[in-house]
């Protein structure tokens, strides 16, 4: 089995540092709703054309603002490792689920004042809050 050079090196996920360039906007056009763009705000073609795909597949426009975000995440871990998207490998793929699952995340500090503890059970739905 072949094993692609990006998937044998080693990578320090932990000292990481990714830069929070780019942005997801909201269009006016309904072909269109959402428009991923890098730091120069300039829109990455291949984000638009993959959304203009899940658009036409059926998904609606707050799906495709969700993978715009994912995919504005992946494209800022790429410049960080300083691979273009088309050379991307099984290596980046898991350095980059390495480092998602590393680094912080601030959806996780937002809590009600009356909200459960972070990693409590919900005794409704049986599920877990967010950890810290």
């Amino acid at each position: 089995m072949w094993i692609g050079d990006s998937v044998l090196r080693r990578r320090d996920v932990a000292g990481l540092v990714v830069a929070r360039v780019g942005r997801v906007v909201s269009t006016a056009d309904p072909v269109m709703p959402w428009v991923v763009l890098d730091g120069a705000g300039t829109p990455v073609e291949p984000v638009a054309q993959f959304l203009r795909d899940l658009l036409a597949c059926g998904n609606s426009p707050a799906s495709c603002r969700s993978y715009g975000f994912d995919l504005l995440r992946w494209f800022r871990f790429l410049a960080a490792v300083g691979v273009e998207w088309h050379h991307a490998q099984r290596g980046e793929v898991r350095d980059f689920v390495l480092w998602l699952r590393m680094c912080h995340n601030p959806a996780r500090d937002r809590h009600r004042p009356d909200a459960p503890a972070q990693g409590a059970v919900n005794s409704r739905t049986g599920k877990m809050s967010l950890r810290a």
